[in-house]
């Protein structure tokens, strides 16, 4: 196994590509994928991985997050690009009076866009529910809690 950079053998305290895992090849083609169809589950399924193993992937690597939101990003950017595209060359016919000029469904497109917008607008980071770690004070209270019960039941073995 080669480590992430690809410069040692060395693979301590870094994580190591499995031959059958998410290959530098196989994310290159994710994300080419993903820019092209903005769609997680189709681009996984085209380079024979897991849309799971992606998302835990997307969690536990930060440099792959941020190449999945950049995909992302970029596959929205030209799909709101065409819209505009499709909206101008359905007004010029408009305007030409040409009554079978490029149609524009307007629902689709104000559904791409607010899809787009609400990437735009959602906290970066971990899916999911935000893990709470429990405070030292909680750790303590608890600890102590279940020993005064181990305690009781000690004594109560003994009488």
């Amino acid at each position: 196994m080669a480590d992430m950079d690809g410069a040692t053998g060395d693979t301590a305290g870094r994580w190591a590509w499995r031959c059958d895992g998410w290959t530098p090849e196989k994310r290159e083609a994710f994300f080419d994928l993903l820019m092209t169809s903005c769609n997680v589950t189709k681009s996984c399924a085209a380079v024979g991985m897991s849309t799971r193993g992606a998302y835990q992937l997307r969690r536990r690597d930060p440099a792959f997050a941020a190449q999945w939101d950049a995909a992302l990003q970029a596959g929205y950017d030209r799909i709101e690009l065409s819209l505009i595209d499709l909206a101008s060359k359905a007004l010029i016919a408009q305007k030409a009076g040409d009554a079978a000029g490029t149609a524009v469904d307007p629902t689709l497109a104000i559904t791409l866009l607010k899809m787009r917008d609400a990437r735009r607008t959602e906290p970066r980071g971990r899916a999911g529910p935000k893990v709470r770690r429990a405070t030292q004070a909680e750790t303590d209270a608890t600890i102590l809690k279940q020993l005064a019960a181990l305690a009781r039941r000690a004594s109560q073995e003994q009488a």
